[in-house]
């Protein structure tokens, strides 16, 4: 998981609070009363989040909770660190560090938050925590096309282990439909410009998948579709068997 709290500029009071509470988290082996941080269990993570941390700081963030021991790493026991002043050119708010480094983003403007998540290559989860309904409406609906879990007023967490885990985009199952994939990049609206339908042998391997006899005729249809200024923003192409689909074409 990424990790990357994003916190409006004018909400810094909430920092004291936070700090406070990561600071109550018991650090320590799992058998022992009270413990919430235990060693990570890869053999390469330690480094890597050390990497994470010394990248950030190096180009300009601070470790907030550095006089609570924020950042000490013991073996493979990690005191989480609070990185704050955390931007875009830092590895730590883009890549997926599944460990416990909290790195703290600020925005002036709620749209900085949308151009961050629409250009982030993951989606597993967001929260959010407002007092605010109508403020928060926009958020919800622009993150309900990029991660695969929205929390409201409660930190994302893992779900009944009798559901998947699920994303989208490049994080774990990545499930997302071809609309929300490109609402997600930013394409509010498209329409499909043209649908090139052709009749093909399947190949063993494509007679397998379809469940069709080897040998067997299929559809193949190659389609474009373009946004509202007739820019061509998907290229897709699809195969069916051909005794299962019933195509009709009207007038466009």
């Amino acid at each position: 998981m990424q990790h990357v709290r994003s916190i409006s500029r004018s909400l810094g009071c909430c920092l004291i609070r936070y700090l406070e509470q990561v600071a109550a988290l018991g650090v320590g082996l799992p058998w022992t009363k009270g413990v919430a941080i235990t060693p990570l269990p890869e053999p390469a993570k330690p480094a890597y989040l050390a990497e994470l941390v010394g990248d950030a700081l190096a180009h300009g963030a601070t470790l907030a909770n550095a006089d609570a021991g924020g950042g000490t790493l013991r073996g493979a026991l990690l005191t989480p660190p609070v990185l704050i002043g955390v931007t875009p050119k830092m590895r730590v708010f883009h890549e997926e560090q599944f460990g416990p480094v909290l790195p703290i983003a600020a925005f002036d403007d709620v749209a900085a938050v949308h151009d961050a998540v629409r250009a982030s290559w993951n989606g597993q989860q967001a929260a959010l925590f407002t007092g605010d309904a109508a403020a928060a409406a926009p958020l919800i609906d622009m993150l309900s096309t990029v991660v695969g879990r929205i929390n409201l007023n409660v930190q994302c967490s893992r779900g009944p282990d009798c559901l998947p885990f699920a994303g989208r985009r490049s994080s774990a199952m990545g499930t997302m439909s071809v609309t929300e994939a490109l609402r997600g990049e930013g394409v509010a609206d498209y329409r499909r410009a043209s649908t090139r339908i052709t009749a093909e042998t399947a190949s063993a391997t494509q007679a397998l998948h379809l469940r069709l006899p080897d040998g067997a005729v299929m559809l193949r249809t190659v389609g474009i579709n373009v946004d509202a200024e007739e820019q061509p923003v998907e290229y897709g192409i699809s195969w069916f068997a051909g005794d299962r689909v019933t195509l009709t074409v009207g007038e466009g």
